[in-house]
C-alpha cells in the first residue's frame, strides 16, 4: 500500500487520528505486512486503513514522534513522593 492510498496525499498523523501528537508522515510508517494480503487472508476489507496502520504502529516509532509518557511518569513519581 502506498502512502497515497493510505491517506490521499496528506500525512497520516496521530493528531489526525486521535486528536493529539505531532505529524508522522506515512512514509515513516512501515507495516511488517501488506494490507491487501491481510484483507485477502481475512476475507475482510478494512474501511479505514489509517486506523489499521495506527493500530500496528508502536507509539514510539518515528523520528518526529514526541512522547510525554516519560514526563508523565516522572511527574507522577514526584507527586507520589510529596
Amino acid at each position: 500500500m502506498t502512502s497515497a492510498e493510505l491517506n490521499g496525499s496528506g500525512p497520516v498523523a496521530s493528531a489526525e487520528l486521535n486528536g493529539s501528537g505531532p505529524v508522522i508522515t506515512s512514509a515513516e510508517l512501515v507495516l511488517p505486512f501488506d494490507i491487501e494480503d491481510l484483507e485477502k487472508t481475512l476475507n475482510y476489507k478494512f474501511k479505514n486503513k489509517k486506523l489499521l496502520v495506527e493500530a500496528f504502529t508502536d507509539p514510539s516509532y518515528g523520528k518526529n514522534y514526541v512522547s510525554y509518557e516519560r514526563l508523565e511518569l516522572l511527574g507522577d513519581s514526584i507527586l507520589n513522593m510529596v
